[in-house]
């Protein structure tokens, strides 16, 4: 991984024309995969129909696999990369286990959820600098980091 960088939107899941949360369901099933989906999975259609009241149908995997491509060109690889789901989630793991470790040798304490740390407030810009370097450090990659909430969630948000 590494060397070409790539500009991400600020929201990558926000696609002109499409709910984000069908967007979002088609990247977890697309890269929990080696390949792009070809139909939806049963579960994804029955979580959507239990959360939205919608039949996720409604919206054809393959208009939005064309969407969310037209946005996010690199995303036409997958498959076709050495890099898979698996990859993708040992960098995520990596980078959060070596920011807290950091974080725990500095003194301060830090909670992972999913992809965020829950750090003080008052250490925010610290545990930006060390997730940013640790992303770096392992793929290359400069993750975008947001700030989730004033009680200081950071988000790292990838693809």
């Amino acid at each position: 991984m590494g060397g070409r960088s790539e500009e991400l939107p600020a929201d990558p899941y926000e696609i002109p024309e499409l709910p984000r949360d069908v967007v979002k369901k088609w990247m977890v099933a697309t890269l929990g995969r080696d390949c792009h989906i070809k139909r939806w999975p049963t579960d994804l259609i029955a979580d959507y129909q239990e959360e939205t009241g919608e039949n996720l149908r409604k919206y054809p995997v393959g208009t939005v696999r064309e969407r969310v491509l037209e946005q996010l060109p690199l995303l036409r690889q997958w498959g076709e990369l050495e890099v898979g789901w698996g990859t993708l989630m040992y960098i995520e793991s990596e980078a959060i286990i070596r920011t807290m470790e950091e974080l725990m040798d500095d003194g301060i304490a830090s909670l992972p959820v999913h992809d965020s740390l829950i750090v003080p407030v008052s250490q925010t810009f610290r545990a930006i600098e060390l997730l940013q370097r640790n992303y770096i450090s392992l793929c290359g990659a400069n993750p975008q980091i947001t700030i989730a909430s004033p009680k200081g969630v950071l988000v790292a948000q990838y693809l």
